[in-house]
């Protein structure tokens, strides 16, 4: 099957089946993305025979092995990564080599590179940042991190060239390369070969003694290094007069020692010495007339071909074969390479080259102004083909693309990808660079590269901005009309599964399971991997409108058909959305056991981690743990920040201000999100966060601010998701309580309890059950009361439920103090804890101040009041019978009574309640 379609696409770009080495799959690229690992990149360039020994420098470099890092930074031509070659095989330590091009601004590919060099030092380095790569390739610096742990394990001295790093110009890979100057291991050493300082923190490194800086004015050849240059490169004599001159005309630039060099050994040395008169102004004005003499001394045969494959990162005789016609390749290589004409060799076997890149610079303009572009496009149309049948599939891309034969490049890069998902390993940059030179009218004949390309502008963007959604909008409108005009209904199926992803990030979370019942229906059976993931939409769909028993079925399907793809994304956010549901049930056991298994396989994804983190600290502030929650919620916040998952911040700021509010510091709750919410836009965070403002406010005492929030909200819409209903109703019925208007809050919270069963919302019909309680005992309606505290306490011990009686403060203790837990005595020590952390607790809730004395028990008649308030004075027996013109015996009944109904046994208690309800 694959080779049949390998076949297609080999017919479709003009190469015949009969020059394919076929292999049965397409592992590697499957394995590696669309990365080949090229074996020249990560060799250091053999030395030429004979050199100039540079041995002042190499000292100096040896010196600077401490260093975290060499830069070697100056213009072309200056011998900087001969320089370093040298220095390399003298090294008596281990030295890994990476020669950097265009193709590796490529963050993915750009860190594979560097995780094969690393493996040099040792094979097991860089294994799981290659996982986190293939599982979520936009975590870049989680890979960077897992490779930099692994080398800093390694004993030993190391040392990583990154050769011509002036050919990385994207930001993210720059960010990558000062994480690590930031977190060097000491065993390891950089050295950077460029010809451009790059944005890296070089005054930082200058200042703080660990950098070595070569520059031009280093690298320019001294009088003496000239001297040898020449009687190595000129074997006639040359007197000491002419080498001064060669060096003032050159000023020691190392690569025009050569072009000089050259031009002067095809004349007579009587000859050569005037000749240097011909020659000033080395750097520019003769560089075109010295590339042209040189040329001009070569046979046509060499000069042509030079021309023709001048445009090629790396030649080879095979490679050069195609492109020039010429079955002599490579023999004219290896002749070349003799004569010292500007090729670097890459390898030992003499089968690799490439030419120095000033040369081919040149090069390439003097064959665009003797050959023509339509010529040189032919050229690269004779290259994009080779690389095509010798399976150089990124190469055969780039190749096709300078050759402007966009329908070549698109088929190829169709062979790079899957039908269906874009692979979770592939490189997102490149593809995105590739697929933006694509003509609109190449690209709508491909609707699934207009996917791709959608895909690749999601992982390469900021999801959450506008402008994302509406560049992926305009792509994904292609494949539609496309798909539409074929009655493809499978492409139409992905392409609004892969939507789904693009409204969920832009915070359309209505949209996304309108679109995701749309996809489904459009799916057929065998597309497992997005019905997998469609599922998992409904199931969150389910869980926000309040069904968790259908939220769980669904997403227990969804796992049962990832099982077969494999998708550890979708895997990660199953877990979390199990925890999440079983949270809303009420099963703290269950939703811990989640979130620790979550925290295990995020071990490498920082936004699923985060998503752990307040998973983990939800559940210890249902427990009242409050040390466990301030850990998690402060890693959950920070890493959810960094990563820009406002989803995560959200839940985090509100756990973090519940836990500053539990902590006594109300103030610093409210300002938590108050500021957070002037940093989201999605409407949904909004309204959610400026609930948990209203929360606070009636906690704190703030009625009025609870009121405001409330007739603003009776003016806005309802929330198209029942959890957010729930959360404001529930808010709702604590300030009408507040307000001392217990029979609608009554009314409401009945009606909610009712809708909180139904959808097995054990979390929601808790809170409400507590909620009942405290308003029946501002009504006095104490067999209510009482009955919905049982059946409150009942689910709680079970569950593990402390912070949602704690919070309530001196109401709860009130009702606790006078309930019987009969003969269960599982539940009278559970009772007594409550007691005991609510001794312990800073806060005050101030519903209190609403109820009345007595009011979660028998009413005190007029008589026992006045009694109660001169106890609560200190007054003696006979005192308060004297002031109340009654017995002793009177009182002390009365007393009694008083004493019954409060649940309270001495007059010290008897101060202290009246203390706690402000009446004295």
């Amino acid at each position: 099957m694959l080779q049949g379609r390998w076949a297609v696409l080999m017919t479709r770009i003009g190469v015949v089946e009969s020059e394919v080495p076929m292999i049965a799959q397409n592992q590697h690229y499957q394995q590696q993305g669309i990365t080949e690992i090229l074996h020249t990149k990560v060799s250091h360039p053999r030395l030429r025979v004979p050199f100039v020994r540079r041995e002042a420098l190499l000292k100096r470099l040896n010196q600077a092995v401490e260093r975290r890092l060499t830069l070697v930074s100056a213009p072309a031509g200056f011998g900087k990564t001969h320089l370093i070659s040298q220095w390399v095989s003298d090294a008596t330590f281990s030295v890994g080599w990476l020669t950097l091009d265009e193709g590796d601004n490529d963050p993915v590919r750009f860190l594979r590179y560097l995780i094969a060099v690393c493996q040099q030092f040792d094979p097991d380095v860089g294994a799981d940042a290659l996982v986190v790569l293939e599982t979520q390739q936009h975590r870049f610096m989680a890979a960077l991190t897992s490779l930099l742990n692994d080398m800093s394990a390694l004993e030993g001295i190391y040392t990583l060239v990154l050769d011509d790093y002036h050919a990385i110009t994207t930001s993210a890979v720059h960010e990558l390369l000062a994480a690590t100057l930031a977190h060097l291991p000491a065993s390891l050493h950089l050295v950077m070969v460029t010809r451009t300082d790059p944005p890296l923190p070089v005054a930082r490194l200058r200042a703080e003694n660990e950098l070595l800086e070569l520059r031009a004015a280093d690298l320019r050849f001294s009088l003496d290094e000239v001297e040898v240059f020449a009687r190595q490169s000129l074997p006639d004599a040359i007197s000491q007069t002419g080498i001064q001159k060669l060096e003032n005309i050159t000023e020691g630039w190392i690569v025009g020692l050569r072009l000089v060099s050259l031009a002067l050994q095809k004349h007579h040395p009587a000859e050569r010495e005037p000749m240097l008169n011909m020659f000033s102004g080395i750097h520019r004005h003769v560089l075109e007339y010295l590339y042209s003499e040189v040329l001009s001394t070569l046979p046509e045969t060499q000069r042509d071909f030079l021309l023709q494959v001048s445009f090629l990162s790396r030649l080879s005789g095979s490679l050069c074969a195609a492109v020039t016609l010429r079955d002599d390749s490579h023999e004219v290589l290896e002749t070349l390479e003799r004569a010292n004409i500007f090729l670097v060799p890459l390898d030992d076997s003499g089968t690799w080259y490439r030419l120095h890149a000033l040369v081919a610079e040149a090069l390439q303009q003097l064959t665009r102004q003797q050959m023509g572009d339509d010529a040189v496009r032919e050229l690269q149309r004779r290259a994009s083909r080779w690389y095509a049948a010798h399976r150089h599939l990124p190469e055969a891309v780039e190749a096709a693309l300078a050759a402007r034969d966009f329908a070549d490049a698109a088929a190829l890069i169709e062979g790079l990808i899957e039908p269906q998902l874009v692979k979770r390993n592939t490189e997102y940059h490149t593809l995105r660079r590739w697929l933006a030179q694509l003509p609109d009218d190449v690209i709508a004949q491909h609707p699934t590269l207009c996917m791709t390309l959608g895909v690749a502008i999601l992982f390469t963007s900021d999801r959450h901005a506008p402008a994302t959604a509406i560049q992926i909008n305009k792509v994904l409108q292609m494949a539609a009309e496309r798909w539409q005009a074929d009655g493809n209904t499978t492409g139409l199926g992905e392409l609004l599964a892969f939507r789904t992803l693009v409204e969920y990030w832009q915070g359309n979370y209505y949209q996304v399971f309108v679109t995701s019942r749309q996809a489904l229906e459009l799916l057929p059976e065998t597309q497992t991997e997005w019905r997998a993931i469609l599922l998992l939409n409904l199931g969150m769909e389910q869980y926000l409108i309040g069904q968790n028993g259908s939220a769980r079925q669904l997403v227990d399907e969804s796992e049962s058909l990832n099982k077969s793809v494999g998708n550890e994304f979708a895997k990660r956010s199953a877990i979390l959305l199990k925890g999440q549901i079983a949270l809303s049930q009420g099963s703290l056991d269950d939703a811990e056991q989640h979130f620790h298994q979550l925290m295990v396989l995020s071990a490498h994804q920082p936004r699923e981690k985060a998503g752990a983190h307040v998973g983990l600290a939800t559940v210890a502030f249902e427990r009242n743990d409050l040390e466990s929650v301030e850990h998690d919620v402060t890693e959950a916040f920070a890493t959810a920040e960094k990563v820009g998952d406002k989803h995560v911040m959200v839940d985090a700021a509100i756990l973090r201000a519940r836990l500053k509010h539990a902590q006594g510091d109300a103030d610093e709750a409210r300002r938590l999100l108050h500021t957070l919410a002037s940093r989201v836009d999605m409407v949904v965070h909004v309204r959610t966060l400026r609930a948990w403002g209203a929360w606070l406010a009636l906690m704190s005492g703030d009625i009025a601010a609870a009121s405001a929030w409330h007739v603003a909200l009776q003016q806005s819409e309802n929330s198209p998701f029942l959890l957010q209903q729930e959360r404001e109703a529930l808010v709702v019925a604590r300030l009408l309580l507040a307000e001392g208007k217990t029979a609608p809050a009554l009314e409401r919270l009945e009606d909610w309890y009712v809708r909180s069963a139904t959808g097995q919302r054990g979390r929601s019909e808790l809170e409400i059950l507590i909620l009942k309680a405290l308003a029946h005992a501002v009504d006095r309606s104490l067999l209510e009361a009482y009955q919905a505290l049982h059946r409150a306490l009942e689910f709680a011990y079970q569950a593990g439920y402390v912070r949602a009686f704690v919070q309530e403060g001196e109401a709860m203790e009130m009702l606790l103090r006078s309930i019987s837990t009969g003969d269960n005595l599982e539940q009278t020590k559970f009772v007594r804890r409550l007691q005991h952390e609510l001794t312990q607790d800073q806060t005050s809730n101030k519903l209190t101040d609403r109820l009345e004395v007595l009011a979660t028990v028998d009413p005190l008649s007029p008589q026992e009041q006045r009694v109660f308030l001169l106890i609560a004075e200190g007054e003696s027996n006979p005192d308060i019978a004297d002031a109340l013109g009654v017995s002793i015996n009177t009182i002390k009944t009365q007393v009694k009574n008083i004493y019954s109904k409060l649940n309270i046994r001495t007059r010290r208690q008897a101060r202290e309640m009246a203390r706690s309800l402000n009446l004295i």
